[in-house]
């Protein structure tokens, strides 16, 4: 069981996942640490998206801030998000907030403390065709592929057990039920609980550290609620009554809104929420920008696929991820074909062969986790689900196997991310059709 982990949103930027396709890009070939990534992140914007947007941020810092009119760049996210394609307009951080931007990245394992890329970002740039995005064109980071939100579902469900737990909650309501901004904090502040719950996994000190922030999060959640005890959401049977109690009061919770607008923001950018009413949709561009940019949200049918395949994990997170996160990222995908590893050993191998200079390193053995999510986001885009245990199970078969042994060597924690592996020599997809391998699972 994965140690437990969530993202504690202080403030409710944290919405629009292009903006951390944007970090990754130009986290590229940064040495210099934070200040170096937060001047880069700065030089990309237009001065059309600064001027009369004035900051404290620099005062409090002891920095001046970039004159406006001396600005290269082009990149003005209020623009880029006004496209059919992206279902949120809402724009979250702004110029004088990137700082925010790059803290968030740390919280989803995107670039480490020292403000470089980490391994975790290696699948999402691999791909980009363009050049750095200082040069005067620049990508719409906002125009989230298939392949995106596959990665960033993956992401966050990863670094924030409790996006799980609401993607459950929220399914158990039909498709095309509204959701307002009170009862997204109701269903956010039930999701925080239940991570609570499931946290019993990990004697580290991340992991205690986790479990005391979740608790002091919920006292005071609890605290900001009228007629509330410090401890009330603390305990599964009296949060249930808690939450009944309090949704139908009129206080307004600031900081449970903070963490409820984040993910209800993410789940819009993943698809699995929409922001226009599909019974009634909007006749004319007012209706839609008022739509886009208002927080309430509605149910898919994809969210409600995806909550089914989270039940079947049993509300797991490491379950879910292995055994279910790709089928659910084409969960409306008609005739889904799901690669299975002891009928599709060739195919298998040729995703994993695709994959490999994509997943090397310069130095050092290869860290099977990249590997294996970047040809997993190959087949997604193909169309069919490769999961993380099928892929393993065909690595573990190989382990046995005594005719594998000058083609591949693992080692490393047999975990879903403790897994290393070296190549001697040769293609997969040859040894696998030279030597079947029987899979038990």
């Amino acid at each position: 069981m994965l140690p437990v982990r969530f993202c504690n949103y202080n403030l409710d930027y944290q919405q629009r996942l292009g903006f951390l396709k944007l970090l990754a890009w130009v986290a590229e070939g940064v040495r210099g640490g934070k200040e170096e990534l937060l001047r880069k992140l700065e030089s990309i914007y237009s001065p059309a998206a600064v001027i009369g947007k004035p900051s404290k941020k620099y005062a409090a810092a002891g920095r001046r801030p970039p004159s406006a009119p001396h600005l290269k760049g082009t990149f003005d996210p209020d623009v880029l998000l006004r496209q059919d394609e992206i279902p949120s307009w809402q724009p979250g951080f702004s110029f004088q907030r990137l700082d925010r931007l790059v803290l968030w990245g740390e919280m989803v394992g995107l670039v480490t403390t020292n403000g470089r890329l980490s391994e975790w970002s290696k699948p999402l740039v691999i791909d980009r065709q363009t050049s750095t995005p200082q040069q005067s064109s620049i990508d719409n980071p906002f125009l989230l592929s298939k392949r995106d939100r596959a990665f960033f579902l993956l992401v966050l469900i990863y670094h924030d057990h409790a996006l799980l737990h609401l993607i459950s909650i929220l399914a158990q309501q039909d498709s095309g039920t509204c959701v307002d901004s009170r009862r997204a904090c109701i269903a956010t502040i039930d999701a925080l609980g239940r991570t609570l719950d499931a946290a019993t996994g990990g004697t580290n000190i991340e992991a205690v550290r986790a479990r005391q922030a979740l608790r002091d999060l919920l006292e005071r959640l609890a605290n900001m609620e009228n007629s509330v005890h410090k401890g009330s959401l603390l305990n599964p049977e009296e949060r249930s009554r808690v939450l009944h109690q309090i949704a139908t009061s009129k206080t307004r919770n600031h900081l449970a809104e903070y963490h409820a607008v984040c993910r209800f923001e993410q789940l819009a950018d993943l698809g699995l929420l929409v922001k226009e009413d599909p019974a009634h949709k909007p006749r004319t561009s007012a209706d839609r920008l008022r739509a886009r940019t208002t927080w309430s949200w509605y149910i898919t049918d994809g969210l409600k696929a995806a909550g089914a395949l989270i039940s079947a994990s049993r509300n797991d997170v490491e379950t879910y991820l292995q055994e279910h996160w790709a089928t659910s990222s084409l969960a409306e995908t008609t005739d889904l074909l799901i690669v299975d590893p002891s009928r599709d050993q060739a195919e298998i191998a040729r995703f994993l062969d695709e994959a490999l200079p994509r997943a090397s390193r310069q130095f050092g053995a290869i860290q099977v986790h990249t590997w294996v999510f970047i040809a997993a986001l190959d087949a997604i885009v193909a169309g069919k689900a490769l999961e993380f245990s099928a892929a393993y199970a065909l690595l573990d078969a190989m382990r046995k196997d005594s005719r594998y042994s000058t083609y591949l060597r693992q080692s490393g924690q047999e975990s879903y991310l403790g897994r290393t592996a070296s190549l001697i020599g040769g293609s997969m997809a040859d040894y696998v059709s030279r030597y079947p391998l029987e899979i038990r699972r």
